[in-house]
């Protein structure tokens, strides 16, 4: 019996390390600096229905260099689908670019506006 107790918390291990893997594998994350007429058009609501819509999470936020910056979270394809979104824009926007940086996986609970 306790021979058994010991497989199976072995497997779950194995499980959980897997599962991690495939997150690592699966799962990025992504810090994008948009230059442009990109503040007080509506830039930072219209990116938080844009991470929704393609189901990220993470934080997008006003600079005082006048560019927005944002922090996305989720499976690569989608953050793509996100950063050609967002080379478009609200309509009122005007994006000139957006610098993109990978960076290490964090997780987020949810998409926010940080209000500085």
């Amino acid at each position: 019996m306790q021979k058994n107790m010991f497989t199976k918390k072995i497997e779950k291990t194995k499980i959980m390390k897997l599962l991690k893997l495939i997150i690592k594998i699966l799962m990025k994350n992504k810090f994008l600096k948009i230059y442009g007429r990109v503040q007080g058009v509506g830039f930072r609501q219209w990116t938080k229905k844009q991470a929704q819509k393609y189901n990220l999470n993470g934080w997008v936020k006003n600079c005082t260099d006048k560019t927005v910056e944002c922090e996305v979270s989720g499976l690569k394809e989608n953050i793509d689908l996100f950063s050609q979104a967002c080379l478009k824009g609200p309509l009122l926007s005007s994006v000139k670019r957006i610098s993109e940086q990978n960076i290490s996986f964090k997780k987020f609970k949810s998409f926010i506006i940080i209000c500085e």
